[in-house]
């Protein structure tokens, strides 16, 4: 009974709303499976089981540096790639444009009559164009000596 009365935060009592939502939405509709999920949600809330009624899903704030430092690789990374990635965005903008104002008359066209498709393979070559741009590091000979 202690469990049930104690320890009720705006997430657990979030959870126990939304599985009561759930299966009212269940009658109403008239869905067994989603009246039985429901009540299975807002059961764990009352009861306080789950990864978020034992805190197993907390996120270690203090940061670990093996983490910090990947993150600083992959920004290192898409900073000096960021000419491929706006490429791409211009390529694919212009690729659904060329669909929609240009396009395909007959659909008989592999690229252009289709969206993604279109979408797609200007996205590729945009990256390629504005990649040709980007400035090559000029790495000094290490072995002077």
């Amino acid at each position: 009974m202690k469990t049930i009365l104690q320890g009720w935060n705006f997430m657990r009592i979030l959870r126990l709303v939304l599985g009561i939502v759930i299966a009212i939405q269940g009658i109403v509709v008239g869905e067994t499976v989603t009246i039985i999920l429901g009540l299975l949600f807002a059961g764990m809330s009352v009861a306080n089981i789950g990864c978020c009624g034992t805190n197993e899903c907390a996120v270690n704030t203090g940061g670990s540096t093996k983490i910090k430092q990947k993150i600083l690789v992959m920004k290192k990374w898409i900073l000096s790639n960021k000419l491929y990635f706006i490429g791409a965005l211009v390529g694919a903008l212009g690729g659904f444009l060329y669909y929609k104002y240009v396009g395909c008359l007959t659909g008989t066209c592999a690229i252009t009559s289709n969206p993604f498709r279109s979408t797609i393979y200007f996205a590729f070559f945009g990256a390629i164009l504005f990649g040709a741009f980007k400035k090559e590091k000029k790495y000094e000979n290490l072995n002077n000596g």
